[in-house]
């Protein structure tokens, strides 16, 4: 099963957009490219529908985003709890792709002593091709 996986330990913001195309899921009628819930349109996040172009002229196509349903924004003490404000103390990326399932955990510690897990699971369904699901789970645990 191991052969099936796609991974990526740690985090490296330099990376953000190659892990992008790396763990892109789909089903063939919508994709979504393979950045993590709190990226905004400046990571390039994207949720494409096939066949959805806009286009300048006649030389240039491109396809066209539909809104972003799977951003989301996590706050703790006021503070937002993002990779993108703050040093993960282990993230991981994974893409199952034999099921199709696109997998993220990270563990922040906070300077009190607390953690705050977050993980997210999401897929494009193939039974039904204009369903994409994400589970988002946190936790905080404080001492």
């Amino acid at each position: 099963m191991e052969n099936w996986i796609l991974r990526e330990q740690g985090f490296n913001p330099r990376k953000i957009f190659d892990n992008g195309n790396k763990f892109m899921t789909g089903n063939g009628y919508m994709g979504y490219r393979g950045t993590l819930e709190e990226y905004r349109k400046e990571h390039l996040t994207a949720c494409i529908l096939s066949g959805l172009y806009d286009k300048v002229g006649d030389k240039w196509r491109e396809p066209v985003n539909a809104p972003n349903t799977m951003y989301l924004k996590i706050f703790c003490d006021g503070n937002e709890i993002s990779l993108l404000t703050r040093e993960p103390a282990r993230h991981n990326q994974i893409l199952n792709i034999r099921n199709g399932v696109h997998r993220r955990e990270t563990l922040y510690m906070l300077p009190d002593g607390n953690m705050i897990e977050v993980s997210s699971e999401r897929f494009a369904s193939m039974d039904d091709i204009h369903l994409m699901c994400m589970k988002y789970e946190f936790s905080v645990s404080r001492d």
